[in-house]
C-alpha cells in the first residue's frame, strides 16, 4: 500500500446521452490519463512546437481533420504511452447488455452468478444484437421500446416486453426474449421500479455508458492502492453519479460486484477527495483525455487508411481496457459447446416464462446435463443446423 496520490483526468467521445440507438453515432469511448496538469502541458506544448499547431486548447475533433493535426495527436499518444486507458462501447451492444441486466437479471436477483459464470449475459446480448442488426422487426421494436422504458420506467411504452396481449411469432427465435419478459413481467417491473427509484437520480441515467467507463478506469488506476485525485470534463450523468461515490459507497459497490460476479480483478479505488469537474480550457490533462477518447472513436468510425490514422490506431490498441463492450459473434457460434448450451437454456427459460414456472429450478443441473449431452454429441448436430 502506498500513500502517494495519482492525478487522473477523464473525458469521453461520442456522447448521445441515454439514446443508444442513435444511428449517426454508434460508438462511445471513455478515456482516463494518469498525469499532472504540468506534465500534460509539457506534452501538448512540445507537440505544438514540433507541428506548428496554433492555439491554447487542443480538441480531437479539430486536430484529426488534418494530416498535421493527426501527427500532433500521435506525438501526444506516444508521449503518454502506458499512462492512459480507454473503454470502447458499441452503443447497440451496450443497450443489449443492459437488456440482460434489467430484464433477465431481476428474475434471478437472489443469485444470478450462475448466469454470468456461463456467459449467458454475453450470449443474450449478442443474440439481441444480431437480430436487431439484421433488421428483424420484433427485435427493432423491442429494443427501441426497452430504451424508452429505461428512460421513463413506464411499462406502457414497452408493450413488446410487458403486454402479454401482444402476439408472438412462434417461427421467430427472437420471440424467446419477449416471451421471457412477458412471462416474468411482474418480477422484472417490481425490481426495476423499486431498485431504480432508490437511486439519487431516480434511474434517469441508467443507460449512460460514461458511468460504467469511469468505474472501470478508476478501478484500473487505483488497483495498486494509490489514492486517486480525479477530474472529469463536465458531464451531467457522471456528476450525478460522482456525488454518491465516497469511500464507503465505492467499497460497497466493489464488494457487491465481487460477491455477485466473482471477478478475480480488484475493483474500486481510494478517492483523494470528491471527483472534480472542470473545463478543458483550464486543464491540459483534460485536453489529453479528450485527444485519447476522440482518437478512439475516430479510428473506429473513420477511414483507417487516412494518413496518420493507422499509426494512431496502433498506438491506441495496447491501452484498451478489457471492460470494453463490442460485438463478438463467437458468443453465438453454435459449433461451440458454450454457445450451443446457452441457446438451449435461452429457449428453455422462454418456455418456463410462458408457463410461469420457477426460472431457477434445477438450472445448474440442467446446464450440467446439457454440457454432458453436448460432449456426447447428442444435440450438437441440431444446434449446428439451427
Amino acid at each position: 500500500m502506498t500513500s502517494a496520490v495519482r492525478d487522473i483526468f477523464c473525458d469521453e467521445s461520442g456522447y448521445t446521452g441515454t439514446r443508444l440507438l442513435d444511428p449517426d453515432q454508434r460508438v462511445f469511448s471513455f478515456a482516463a490519463v494518469a498525469i499532472t496538469n504540468e506534465e500534460a502541458w509539457h506534452v501538448l506544448d512540445t507537440a505544438r512546437r514540433r507541428h506548428g499547431i496554433v492555439g491554447g486548447e487542443f480538441k480531437a475533433t479539430t486536430l484529426l481533420k488534418s494530416e498535421q493535426g493527426r501527427a500532433f495527436v500521435l506525438d501526444c499518444l506516444e508521449a503518454i504511452a502506458g499512462r492512459y486507458q480507454f473503454v470502447l462501447f458499441d452503443k447497440l451492444m451496450g443497450l443489449t447488455t443492459k437488456l440482460f441486466e434489467y430484464i433477465y437479471e431481476p428474475v434471478f436477483k437472489d443469485d444470478p452468478k450462475l448466469l454470468y459464470d456461463k456467459d449467458l449475459h454475453r450470449f443474450v446480448g449478442m443474440y439481441c444484437y444480431m437480430f436487431f442488426s439484421t433488421q428483424d422487426p420484433a427485435a427493432e421494436r423491442t429494443l427501441a421500446e426497452f430504451e424508452v422504458f429505461m428512460r421513463t420506467l413506464d411499462p406502457s411504452v414497452a408493450p413488446s416486453l410487458f403486454d402479454p396481449a401482444q402476439a408472438l411469432d412462434p417461427e421467430n427465435p427472437f420471440e424467446m426474449v419477449r416471451r421471457f419478459a412477458q412471462g416474468y413481467r411482474q418480477r422484472i417491473l417490481q425490481d426495476n421500479l423499486e431498485g431504480l427509484a432508490e437511486l439519487a437520480d431516480g434511474g434517469k441515467w441508467t443507460l449512460d455508458l460514461g458511468i460504467s467507463g469511469l468505474w472501470s478506469l478508476l478501478s484500473h488506476f487505483g488497483k495498486d492502492g494509490t489514492s486517486l485525485r480525479v477530474m472529469c470534463d463536465r458531464s451531467q450523468p457522471i456528476e450525478a453519479a460522482a456525488a454518491q461515490l465516497d469511500l464507503t459507497a465505492i467499497a460497497g459497490i466493489a464488494q457487491f460486484a465481487q460477491d455477485r460476479f466473482g471477478r478475480d480483478e480488484r475493483m474500486g479505488w481510494i478517492p483523494e477527495g470528491a471527483i472534480a469537474f472542470g473545463d478543458s480550457r483550464d486543464h491540459p490533462g483534460l485536453q489529453l483525455a479528450d485527444l485519447v477518447a476522440g482518437a478512439v472513436t475516430a479510428c473506429v468510425r473513420g477511414n483507417v487508411q487516412q494518413r496518420g490514422l493507422v499509426e494512431i490506431t496502433d498506438a491506441l490498441d495496447p491501452h484498451q481496457h478489457p471492460h470494453s463492450i463490442m460485438p463478438d459473434f463467437d458468443h453465438l457460434d453454435l459449433k461451440t459447446r458454450k454457445a450451443a448450451v446457452n441457446w438451449v437454456i435461452l429457449h428453455g427459460l422462454g418456455e418456463r416464462a410462458s408457463q410461469d414456472a420457477d426460472p431457477a429450478a434445477l438450472l445448474a443441473e440442467i446446464y450440467a446435463e446439457a454440457e454432458r449431452s453436448w460432449d456426447r454429441g447428442e444435440f450438437r448436430a441440431i444446434a449446428e443446423e439451427d
